[in-house]
């Protein structure tokens, strides 16, 4: 998908989602996964002026994710239900990526259809530098602190439009959003391997797998990812075909900051310590600085 593309599509789901009564500074839960569409969603709430937000995981959280925010609705892959939490519950939208699964639930939405019958929404986005980008977890994350993230990455990693930025981690987390925002900056692709779980690491396994079957295959040139993915691919072999990875960067911890001279991550109780490497290629590591 190219830019142009991307806002278009934005746009587009920005209108349906507007018709629907969301409106900024409202608050969205989504469980979609690594996908264009989280992407697309994302672009589209910022156009709005919206936020997206981890499904919580208790009612206690969601209770206090209601408390704290204008939470409106959800966006659902799995049929998720609405939750009960928000006082002004608007339509659920679903995206149907298995035919026939959708909430049980009075008045959804198609994903789909917003896209295919809405006009673009006109005019400039309306999020700000202070509205928020999504909560996720417990954590806000402003459009400010967002772009300031993509610009210190694109800067520490040299990116350009020339590059294919991999992004291993899932979106809805800083700092999958930090791979976007740094690719976005540069003009650079995005490529989304088909990670598992929105929390936490998911199932590293799974990650490492579909992560390396997508450095051989996409020509990505750099990469987004943590450590327990990074471990579970050091333990198999790199693909031969894997030709075009330069760089990367690898979170080992909490923190947002580029830690220079950090080579290794630390070890796991009763592990060793983990070269930031992968296929010969070094990387950066990415946490708390001291």
């Amino acid at each position: 998908m190219e830019y142009g593309q991307l806002d278009l599509k934005a746009r587009q789901l920005a209108t349906g989602l507007e018709d629907l009564g969301y409106a900024a500074g409202s608050v969205i839960i989504s469980d979609f996964p690594n996908t264009a569409e989280n992407l697309l969603l994302q672009c589209a709430l910022a156009h709005v002026g919206a936020a997206i937000a981890t499904p919580p995981k208790d009612e206690a959280a969601m209770a206090a994710l209601c408390a704290a925010h204008d939470v409106r609705g959800v966006v659902t892959v799995d049929g998720m239900a609405p939750t009960a939490g928000p006082a002004k519950a608007l339509p659920t939208v679903y995206l149907e990526l298995e035919e026939g699964l959708r909430p049980a639930t009075r008045g959804a939405v198609a994903f789909a259809e917003l896209l295919e019958h809405c006009p673009p929404r006109g005019g400039a986005p309306a999020a700000t530098p202070e509205s928020l980008v999504g909560v996720f977890g417990t954590a806000p994350l402003s459009h400010a602190a967002a772009a300031d993230l993509g610009a210190d990455a694109a800067s520490t990693l040299g990116l350009s439009a020339a590059d294919r930025v991999c992004c291993s981690v899932t979106l809805m987390h800083a700092f999958g959003v930090q791979a976007c925002a740094a690719a976005f900056g540069a003009g650079a692709a995005v490529v989304l391997p088909a990670v598992g779980g929105i929390r936490g690491c998911g199932d590293p396994s799974q990650r490492a797998s579909v992560t390396a079957d997508v450095l051989a295959t996409s020509g990505a040139t750099v990469l987004f990812g943590d450590t327990h993915t990074l471990r579970a691919m050091a333990a198999a072999p790199a693909p031969a075909a894997m030709l075009a990875l330069r760089t990367g960067v690898i979170k080992i911890g909490s923190g947002s900051s580029f830690l220079p001279g950090v080579r290794e991550a630390p070890a796991p109780k009763g592990g060793e310590p983990l070269p930031l490497e992968y296929a010969g290629v070094a990387m950066h590591a990415f946490g708390k600085a001291k």
